[in-house]
């Protein structure tokens, strides 16, 4: 949350005090929901792709992967993948509930 309270600040702060006291009060009230809307898309998302590699770690290979192996790059991108589309059907119920707008759609 404090990662979001910066990044609001600093996108307002350079307009002067006022503007960015009211970015502060406009995140408190309707981004703060948002929030917690990607909080849960990205911890879905790393559930599926540490799950993935704790799998692999724990019953696949039994040593330490290192990262100069092609193997342990292959096993993060499959865990990217398999990340994301455990993160698809959270996303998508969010933005059927209208907490989350699509970014791919029309620009307005």
């Amino acid at each position: 949350m404090a990662i979001g309270v910066a990044f609001r600040y600093s996108a307002e702060a350079h307009t002067g005090g006022r503007r960015a006291w009211a970015a502060m009060r406009k995140f408190f009230r309707s981004d703060l929901l948002i929030f917690r809307s990607d909080l849960l898309t990205v911890s879905v998302f790393e559930l599926g792709l540490l799950g993935w590699l704790a799998l692999m770690h724990f019953l696949v290979f039994h040593e330490t992967l290192r990262p100069g192996s092609p193997v342990f790059w292959l096993m993060i991108q499959v865990g990217l993948i398999i990340g994301f589309f455990a993160a698809w059907p959270p996303t998508s119920l969010l933005i059927r509930r209208g907490v989350k707008t699509e970014l791919l759609g029309t620009p307005q």
